[in-house]
């Protein structure tokens, strides 16, 4: 991994220079700080979080301000240092001898991804002693460590402040969208359009247009009962009305706040079942490929034909048709069905057919906007299992501009996204640079590049001999007593 050393630097195996303790579960834990008590260490804490739990079981190892936690079960690798407290089972202490904490620290950092290649476990990692104890570190003299420490710890604290800038444009991005969507369903992103096109169809004309379209398709779908002797359909239903209205703005002159069963031709349920999946067959959407305003294709499952059947009896799904999730963790989320492709839903889904005089994507972007993601969670309130009934999802207030300008607001939010897109990939590209940044400056330090050398120092391998027998010594106090630091402490007790 690391080459040619720099003269006096030696090269030995991690398992020569540390002493293990792996972690344990207590056998009780308590709320509170008492007296013997000490703070009940896990992943969370490493990371920084506050102490939740304490425990006075003898038999879970405690780690000391010197040692090194590392996380051997899990998220592996990730290392930290100047904890005492009780080591959980996932997390094992490294006591460095006779070499600086933080340098080992870091050179461990530094290692992280040759860790996680030559882990084992195939649903939970686990680090592979095989491979790990014997990785090689390249140890400079004690002095040298001391200053290849304070170089690292100002040059990485500089890339940390890199990346929590970095952290904030996600979060920037995701409110300027937003925005956008937000501006883009009160007519707020359309107000100049609107003063060169005053002579547009209004709302309430194209509203007539598409009750006199669902009329004519009701009608015809009469006529097929009839002819197949079957019940006659529901009478459809034509109130534009808003039953619960949680619009704060005022809408511009021409548009109309109309509910969403009002604008569509089918709202359709999905069936409530789970399929049986096949290797090969018809494409049945499931809610994890749904993103807001697109499906992800990366990823599909399939069923036969007869079961694509069944779950298409109540409406075909075809491109340009909106899918809604209705339930589950990505409760709200809308994306167009953009692909000619035969295909049916799984479940916790809805499949919306607009009206051919609305235009799909400005119902979308409608559908994952703040403005309806607000009604949306006004009627889940705080439900451990989030879900919305169909009746609400008909009812849904709908700000409906003239068609005209729906088609001028979609052009519009297509454009502002390219460009968060744009800016997300350089986010991305940066993001990357940071992190090939920190693991570039870790090689130089370990190829004995970030600090000069300094003559007067006393040769790697003279540590290396205080190593072996101080390891030997606490190896030996290890064997004879469970918990040496605890085994002391007790002791100490007793005489007073």
């Amino acid at each position: 991994m690391l080459n040619n050393l720099p003269e006096k630097w030696i090269r030995t195996s991690l398992g020569e220079i540390v002493i293990a303790q792996k972690g344990k579960k207590p056998n009780k834990l308590y709320d509170e700080h008492s007296d013997g008590c000490f703070p009940y260490i896990l992943i969370k804490e490493m990371e920084g979080e506050p102490i939740r739990k304490y425990t006075k079981d003898p038999k879970v190892p405690i780690s000391n301000e010197q040692d090194i936690l590392i996380v051997w079960d899990g998220s592996i690798g990730k290392t930290t240092s100047g904890i005492k407290g009780a080591i959980g089972s996932t997390i094992t202490a490294l006591t460095p001898i006779y070499v600086e904490t933080k340098y080992l620290e870091c050179f461990l950092r530094f290692s992280k991804p040759y860790i996680e290649q030559t882990s084992r476990g195939s649903s939970i990692q686990h680090i592979n002693p095989d491979y790990f104890w014997p990785l090689k570190v390249p140890l400079a003299p004690l002095n040298e460590q001391r200053r290849i420490v304070a170089k690292l710890e100002k040059l990485l604290a500089k890339v940390d402040k890199c990346k929590e800038r970095l952290e904030k444009i996600p979060v920037l991005l995701k409110r300027f969208r937003q925005s956008v969507l937000i501006a883009a369903c009160s007519g707020a992103l359309t107000s100049d359009w609107r003063k060169k096109h005053t002579n547009v169809e209004s709302a309430k004309e194209l509203i007539n247009k598409i009750q006199h379209e669902r009329e004519k398709k009701y009608k015809k779908e009469c006529e097929n009962a009839k002819t197949e002797g079957r019940r006659k359909p529901k009478r459809i239903d034509l109130s534009i009305e808003v039953e619960t209205n949680t619009i704060d703005f005022d809408l511009p002159e021409k548009w109309l706040l109309v509910n969403l069963n009002s604008i569509c031709i089918d709202i359709v349920d999905c069936p409530h079942s789970t399929p049986k999946w096949v290797n090969k067959g018809k494409i049945c959407l499931r809610t994890t490929n749904f993103k807001p305003n697109q499906l992800d294709w990366s990823v599909l499952k399939y069923v036969s034909d007869k079961t694509y059947e069944i779950r298409v009896s109540r409406l075909k799904p075809s491109l340009g048709d909106i899918l809604y999730s209705r339930e589950g963790g990505i409760l709200g989320v809308a994306c167009i069905l953009n692909r000619d492709v035969d295909i049916c839903l799984g479940q916790r889904m809805m499949l919306i057919r607009p009206s051919k005089y609305i235009a799909n994507f400005y119902i979308t972007y409608l559908l994952n906007s703040p403005v309806i993601l607000k009604h949306v969670y006004s009627l889940i309130g705080g439900s451990a299992s989030p879900h919305v009934n169909v009746g609400d999802i008909k009812k849904y207030p709908i700000p409906l501009p003239p068609f005209e300008e729906q088609k001028e607001i979609v052009l519009r939010v297509e454009a502002l996204f390219k460009v968060v897109e744009k800016m997300e990939a350089r986010y991305q590209k940066a993001n990357v640079h940071v992190e090939k940044l920190t693991q570039s400056i870790l090689a130089k330090a370990f190829r004995g590049e970030l600090v000069p050398q300094d003559p007067s120092d006393p040769p790697g391998s003279e540590i290396l001999k205080q190593i072996k027998a101080e390891r030997e010594k606490q190896q030996a106090e290890l064997k004879s007593q469970k918990n040496p630091r605890r085994k002391a402490k007790h002791k100490s007790k007793k005489k007073t």
